[in-house]
């Protein structure tokens, strides 16, 4: 019986594919595990450049499937697809620019096993160059329920990336299952429903997953027809999280938490040219006295430079801040 399926999508990943394969061939969980890759129309040479890499790992031709899309479709779809096709009992994210350690899934497998939980968080580094962050967990919390882990979630307080946890795949089988439209911001759609669905949550504060910060990537182009398909994309999303939330009775709960992955859609938009009237139109009620009063410092610093249209400040100073912050966690990321 198989443990652990891992979904992996591939879409113009050519330059990467090689070492996402090999780090999860090379896993040191040699049974109960499968690999599933979703090739989304990918138009480069990756599935090619992955079946080569396969021809050297005979012994894991049998963990492997590969699936094709006759259209791209995007990542959230690709996922899903993965997601139709997998035996394990649980199920793992791998991104296929991401790579992973060579013990991870013998590690999660290990505590799935022993403390029989739905969802096991996990920690990684982020990559940018020669640079690294860690994902930071929370300190002094080994399992939770599912009530504590939404408002976790939902606070900031743990990452709503998919790719972090190791999740039961039933919870992903549930016929009212909502799933993400858009690629951005599709992981806070997985990440609150897994967590609203997980009796037990468990947190293992070890990297075992290697985050490659894609400059080339959709979710990082500076151009306003990016910006704008990043704002819109993530927006489609947030209003999954809403429905969900609003569907449980839950959105009164937590609705000013909520309203910070608002803010967050909306500042997405100014990565690049600067779109005042996109920025407008995102949840307008933002603007009201109800939810300022209610943003954080840095929230209300970035509210105040856009509303002055001193967006170019706002621009440098992240600048700043994201040239300061990187090398800060390459010097102590490693030791956290």
């Amino acid at each position: 019986m198989i443990l652990i399926s891992v979904v992996v999508p591939i879409y113009n990943v050519e330059r990467y594919i090689e070492r996402c394969a090999r780090s999860l061939f090379e896993q040191t969980m040699n049974e109960r595990i499968e690999f599933i890759f979703v090739d989304d129309c990918s138009p480069d040479r990756s599935i090619e450049i992955l079946s080569k890499i396969l021809e050297e790992y005979p012994s894991r031709k049998s963990h492997t499937k590969i699936i094709h899309h006759s259209e791209n479709k995007g990542l959230p779809i690709a996922r899903r697809s993965g997601i139709a096709v997998a035996k394990g009992e649980y199920i793992a994210h791998c991104d296929s620019d991401d790579w992973m350690e060579q013990d991870a899934y013998l590690t999660l497998a290990q505590m799935a096993i022993s403390k029989k939980t739905d969802m096991i968080v996990f920690n990684g580094m982020v990559q940018m160059g020669n640079n690294y962050k860690p994902i930071k967990l929370i300190d002094g919390i080994d399992t939770i329920n599912a009530e504590n882990a939404v408002g976790l979630l939902l606070s900031g307080k743990m990452t709503g990336v998919i790719w972090n946890k190791l999740v039961r795949r039933n919870i992903y089988e549930r016929i009212d299952f909502l799933y993400p439209e858009a690629n951005m911001g599709e992981g806070i759609v997985f990440s609150v429903q897994c967590c609203h669905y997980s009796q037990e949550t468990a947190f293992l504060n070890v990297p075992l997953y290697n985050y490659f910060f894609n400059t080339e990537s959709i979710c990082h182009k500076p151009t306003e027809a990016a910006a704008t398909k990043r704002s819109l994309g993530y927006k489609k999303n947030i209003d999954i999280v809403i429905e969900f939330l609003k569907r449980q009775n839950l959105y009164e709960r937590y609705k000013y938490q909520v309203a910070s992955f608002k803010f967050r859609c909306r500042m997405v938009s100014f990565i690049g040219k600067p779109n005042y009237s996109l920025w407008h139109s995102i949840y307008p009620e933002l603007d009201t006295c109800e939810y300022i009063s209610r943003m954080s410092g840095r929230e209300l610093v970035q509210y105040l430079l856009i509303r002055l249209h001193l967006s170019m400040l706002y621009l440098m100073m992240r600048k700043v801040y994201l040239s300061v912050r990187v090398p800060f966690y390459r010097i102590i990321g490693r030791n956290l």
